[in-house]
């Protein structure tokens, strides 16, 4: 599913590649950066972060696929610096018990 905002960019890849590499919803944000989300596990979700034909550079992890849809829906980049709601942040090891920033702690 195609989520586009009125201010996103075309999306560079197809709705055929897209779903190819696991993704069930996806955006393409103003500055180019393309967010999918794709389930992972038995219920969780994951919102990826820059993907592309190689893959991705970054992920953030939700207690379920809405909640990661819903967190990428909600995103507005002018905004925000990252997505609300994760508990897990792939490339730093933070994590957000119940998606709370207030409790983050860097798992090491």
């Amino acid at each position: 599913m195609n989520a586009n905002y009125e201010n996103d960019l075309e999306m560079p890849y197809s709705e055929l590649e897209l779903k190819r590499w696991g993704y069930t919803h996806w955006r393409c944000l103003l500055d180019g950066t393309v967010v999918a989300v794709a389930p992972m596990s038995i219920s969780n979700g994951r919102l990826f972060w820059n993907v592309h034909q190689d893959g991705y550079e970054d992920f953030y992890c939700y207690d379920s696929v809405e909640l990661a849809v819903t967190s990428m829906m909600e995103f507005d980049p002018t905004t925000q610096l990252e997505p609300l709601g994760w508990h897990r942040h792939g490339s730093t090891g933070r994590r957000r018990p119940g998606g709370d920033m207030t409790k983050e702690y860097i798992n090491k």
